[in-house]
């Protein structure tokens, strides 16, 4: 394998799948990343065996070939290396890196011996541009669950509703729903957090997402990500929204998010807690700790209605404002034990509430 490619695109690339290596792997070969060049395209391949995601960059190929090099390495080697780099693997798994400011020799395992890709046999696929599907997950990322025993909840659930994509995300405190307006068949599917993050960094046109029963491929011209599914069903998530809504307060969503991060100069790290509470035209923010002090903060309330006090995660309710495009948003609920829920067209967010005291 002969190649010549630009140092920064190869820095790119390998930055790129980073979030799918895995160096902990009791497998060797997983802490290299596939090199393969053909057609004077360079495809850099990481895999996990749960995740494996593979960039294309466009090199001048002079010798068709392939060979694994240690990600770590090759990437510390490619972000010292500059402008062009004349990459030569030889027979001995020995692959020779050459720029105009220095020459690095590494050592490799064979291509054979990484796990090759699973094809996907598609039940439903779907066509989006990359920036919306970035930006929905963007908002949902937040909500998965970290719980590893709630494994289920440790991912995006991918489903439809009369006919749209509809996606879901939840860690047992609260939950956000997202309607991207994107036409889908039947569809069910758990796409887990590391296949999330792993599309951070990248950026395409448009996208195809291909699910089959126990994978999901997410596919562009420059890369393609495939991922194993979370095997469980999704919980109920329906049950968990109010059925009916009997208080609206109407807020400016930059003062409320100032407001409630006001009170985290008092709030109680082991268990924060903000009391909210709209009355006589107002709506106050308020924390308060025995051993730290207390904080208020009150903001004007945008509409008339019956005074309604509820106790709230600051953070969960300050995530819940900062993912509203709006410049308005109306907190509703039905009573100050159930869940407040803020929504706009296209998204709504649960978060569940707190006891109004403390003792």
């Amino acid at each position: 394998m002969k190649l010549t490619i630009l140092a920064k695109d190869l820095a790119t690339a390998l930055q790129q799948v980073r979030p799918v290596i895995n160096t902990r792997s009791p497998l060797p070969i997983l802490s290299n990343v596939l090199l393969r060049a053909k057609d004077n395209v360079l495809s850099v391949t990481a895999s996990n065996m749960e995740q494996m995601l593979t960039v294309h960059v466009q090199c001048a190929v002079h010798e068709p070939g392939e060979t694994t090099l240690p990600h770590g390495r090759l990437m510390l080697a490619a972000g010292h290396l500059r402008d062009n780099v004349a990459i030569f693997a030889s027979d001995k798994h020995a692959t020779t890196l050459s720029a105009a400011n220095a020459n690095i020799r590494l050592l490799g395992m064979a291509a054979d011996e990484y796990p090759p890709a699973e094809a996907i046999e598609t039940t439903t696929e779907i066509t989006m541009p990359f920036w919306e599907l970035a930006k929905w997950l963007g908002k949902l990322a937040p909500y998965m669950s970290q719980d590893d025993t709630r494994y289920m909840l440790c991912g995006v659930y991918f489903t439809s509703e009369e006919d749209q994509l509809l996606m879901v995300a939840c860690d047992g405190h609260r939950l956000l729903k997202v309607t991207p307006g994107v036409p889908v068949g039947e569809l069910s599917a758990i796409v887990p957090a590391a296949a999330i993050k792993a599309l951070n960094g990248l950026d395409a046109e448009n996208v195809k997402l291909r699910f089959s029963a126990n994978r999901v491929e997410v596919w562009s011209a420059e890369w393609t990500l495939t991922s194993q599914l979370i095997d469980a069903n999704y919980p109920n998530w329906k049950q968990v929204v109010p059925d009916s809504r009997e208080h609206f307060v109407l807020v400016d969503r930059d003062e409320a998010i100032k407001a409630v991060a006001l009170n985290s100069v008092t709030e109680f790290a082991t268990m924060p807690r903000v009391l909210v509470t709209a009355e006589n035209g107002e709506v106050s923010f308020e924390t308060e700790s025995a051993d730290i002090g207390n904080a208020r903060a009150s903001i004007p309330r945008r509409n008339a209605g019956n005074p309604f006090t509820f106790a709230v995660n600051p953070r969960y309710l300050a995530d819940a404002l900062r993912i509203c495009d709006q410049p308005q948003t109306e907190i509703q609920a039905k009573n100050s034990l159930a869940p407040v829920v803020i929504e706009e067209p296209n998204l709504m967010a649960v978060v569940w509430t707190m006891r109004l005291t403390t003792a």
